[in-house]
This record gives C-alpha cells, sequence and structure tokens, in this order.
C-alpha cells in the first residue's frame, strides 16, 4: 500500500513496470528495511543529488534480504544540508552500493534470509523513491484527511476486532460450556466470576 496508494503514489513508471515485471516472473520479493535496532537508532540518510538521491547508513533487521527483489529503505531526506522529512527508496538488492551482511544467525532468521543491510554512496533516480505517508496508504488516500483521519480508522479497526473477540467469547461460552466452571454455581450463565470477566473485557 506504500508502493502502490489508491490515486497513485510517486514511483515512476520505470520502477513500477520493473516490479510488475518481477512479480509476473514470479520470484521476487521486497523486503520492508525499517529498523534501526542496535545501529544508533538512526536511519539511513538520504541526499538530494541531481537526478535522484545518495543513500548512507545502516538497517539492522531486514527480513528476506538474501533473495531476490528490493530493499524498501525508509531515510531521512538531506537537502541543502538540511533535514526535509522522511522517504522511502526503491533499491534492488544487487546494487553495488549495498552489502548484505547475512549476519543474523538463529535458527528462524537464517530461514528467513535476514540480516543487516548496509548502503554506501547508493545511487537512487529520481521515479524510485517517494515521500513517507504511512497514514495515507492505511486511510487509502494522502493529505490533510489522512493526517485527521488516520488514527480514528485504526482505531476503529481495533474497536472492530476488540468486538468480533468478545462475541466469539459470549457466543463459545453459551454454546460450548455445558458444566458448571464453579461448583457454586449453574453454569457460566449463573456465574458471578464470569460475568465480571466478561465486563472487564
Amino acid at each position: 500500500r506504500l508502493l502502490f496508494p489508491p490515486g497513485g503514489g510517486d514511483l515512476g513508471e520505470e520502477a513500477l513496470q520493473a516490479i510488475a515485471a518481477a512479480y509476473a516472473k514470479g520470484d521476487t520479493r521486497i523486503v520492508a528495511s525499517n529498523s534501526q535496532t542496535g545501529v544508533g537508532k538512526r536511519p539511513p540518510l538520504a541526499k538530494r543529488v541531481p537526478g535522484g538521491l545518495i543513500v548512507n547508513g545502516t538497517k539492522s533487521f531486514n527480513t528476506q534480504s538474501d533473495g531476490s527483489g528490493w530493499a524498501h529503505v525508509s531515510c531521512a531526506l538531506i537537502e541543502d544540508d538540511k533535514p526535509k522529512g522522511a522517504v522511502q527508496v526503491l533499491i534492488p538488492l544487487e546494487h553495488p552500493g549495498i552489502r548484505r551482511h547475512r549476519d543474523w544467525d538463529n535458527m528462524g532468521q537464517r530461514a528467513t534470509g535476514s540480516g543487516k543491510l548496509s548502503f554506501k554512496d547508493a545511487f537512487v533516480k529520481d521515479g524510485w523513491w517517494h515521500k513517507l505517508n504511512l497514514l495515507g496508504a492505511l486511510t487509502g488516500g494522502g493529505g490533510p484527511i489522512a493526517g485527521v483521519g488516520g488514527f480514528p480508522v485504526i482505531a476503529i479497526m481495533l474497536l472492530a476486532m476488540g468486538e468480533a473477540a468478545y462475541r466469539a467469547e459470549v457466543e463459545f461460552l453459551k454454546n460450548n460450556v455445558d458444566r458448571p466452571i464453579w461448583p457454586l454455581f449453574d453454569g457460566p450463565k449463573d456465574d458471578v466470576f464470569v460475568h465480571r470477566r466478561l465486563g472487564k473485557h
């Protein structure tokens, strides 16, 4: 949703066609490179240069970065030596400016090909990066409405999940528990402890 937001995003036609062609072949992935854990918690810097951006920095955890595809990297944008907000760049994992460390070595991380990625003077041309608009992606658009409406939409989603879980809990007690939980009560319908727990939920 970040790469293909409703209404179109900032990626150029060349990038979109390359992604579509790779997925048509069936062997590709886009790696979300978002964690700065353990590397000073500072995002890579994307410096504006003619025709694109130069990226330098490290992302410490990149699930499935040992395969083929792209790293979708969140960076701090620098223009005229001043911070200008956040961007995300799309860089092929085979880019000469990327080093794959392959350094996460427990069993699960080896299985998913996870590890640290370093970026050194990695050039990303215009059309292969976009401004970071997480709320816009979540809410189906961008602009000022996303800023106002994003969090209520997320809250509604979470509330709906909670309501569904509560209904499932009540239905389970009504239809699947046919014996007393405590000997003091005939069943869940009369059990004040069950009522209290349901009330808390």
